[in-house]
C-alpha cells in the first residue's frame, strides 16, 4: 500500500519517506524508450531507475532489487537526474580519479631517479620529505610502476672467489678467444666486400 504525504511517497514495507519525481508525459516516455534502447547496460540500468521511481514511485529498495542497483545508487542517480536532467544519466565518471602524488610527479621522479631507494619503504620515506604526502608502501610501488621505475634484483659476489685465478682465466682463455673471433669477423668482412666490389 502506497501513501501520499506531500512530496514524499511513504511505503508499508519499509515505513520511510520516498521523494517523488514529478515529470511530463514526454520526459517519461522518452526514459521508458531508453532504458531499453541505450546500448550502454550500465546506462540502461540507471534510466530504469529513474522511470521506475517517476512512472510507479516505488521506494529505492524495491527498485535497486528490480534493477539491479543499490537502494543508495538509486537515490543518486535520482538526485543526478534532478540537478542535471536526461543528460546526467549518460555521464560516465569512473577512473577520472587522480592521486595527489601526481601533482608532485616531476620533483619525485627526479628524486628517485637521482638516487635510486633500495626499498619501496625507502622511497616512500624520501616522498614523505619532498611533498608531506604519506603514502602506503603499496601505492608508493603502484605508483613507481606506472611512471616505468623496477625495482633492480641484483646479485652477490661470492664469497669463495678467488680474484687472482679470475684474471689469469680472462688473459689465457677469454681474450685470446675473442681476439681470435675478431679476426675472423674482419676477414669475413674484408673477403665479402672485396666480392662486392
Amino acid at each position: 500500500m502506497i501513501k501520499k504525504e506531500g512530496n514524499f511517497v511513504m511505503t508499508k514495507s519499509q515505513n520511510m519517506p520516498s521523494e517523488i519525481i514529478n515529470l511530463n508525459e514526454s520526459e517519461i516516455e522518452k526514459l521508458n524508450y531508453e532504458r531499453y534502447a541505450y546500448p550502454d547496460p550500465m546506462i540502461q540500468k540507471r534510466i530504469s531507475a529513474v522511470y521506475i521511481k517517476a512512472a510507479l514511485a516505488w521506494s529505492n529498495e524495491m527498485i535497486g532489487l528490480a534493477v539491479g542497483l543499490h537502494h543508495n545508487s538509486v537515490g543518486s542517480w535520482i538526485a543526478v537526474y534532478k540537478r542535471e536532467g536526461y543528460e546526467g544519466l549518460l555521464s560516465n565518471r569512473y577512473g577520472t580519479l587522480k592521486s595527489e602524488m601526481e601533482k608532485h610527479s616531476v620533483s619525485i621522479l627526479d628524486s628517485l631517479r637521482d638516487q635510486p631507494p633500495q626499498t619501496a619503504a625507502e622511497a616512500a620515506e624520501r616522498i614523505k620529505k619532498l611533498t608531506g604526502l604519506t603514502r602506503s608502501v603499496q601505492q608508493v610501488r603502484v605508483f613507481m610502476k606506472n611512471h616505468d621505475l623496477k625495482f633492480i634484483k641484483c646479485g652477490h659476489v661470492p664469497s669463495k672467489a678467488n680474484n687472482t685465478a679470475q684474471h689469469e682465466w680472462v688473459e689465457t682463455e677469454l681474450k685470446p678467444v675473442i681476439e681470435a673471433a675478431e679476426l675472423s669477423l674482419s676477414s669475413f668482412n674484408n673477403n665479402s666486400m672485396s666480392s662486392i666490389l
